[in-house]
């Protein structure tokens, strides 16, 4: 049976359950929005799998914080 966790992020990892999302704006970038969730590169991109940092666009949202369904294989 699967179970959520915040930490740590490990090779199990499987699905991001996101909690909260903030709107992309004009000039935002990835980096700010991990900062304004106080998370780690890893821990951002493990939230917003397939996110491109590099096309942003206004209106998008991205997750701040959540956990992760970790495989109990």
């Amino acid at each position: 049976m699967p179970h959520r966790t915040s930490a740590p992020l490990d090779a199990k990892a499987k699905t991001p359950s996101c909690d909260t999302v903030l709107g992309v704006q004009t000039g935002d970038t990835c980096f700010d929005f991990a900062q304004d969730g106080n998370m780690t590169g890893r821990a951002f991109n493990a939230l917003n799998p397939n996110l491109n940092c590099n096309a942003l666009f206004v209106g998008q949202w991205i997750c701040i914080s959540g956990s992760l369904i970790l495989d109990s294989n």
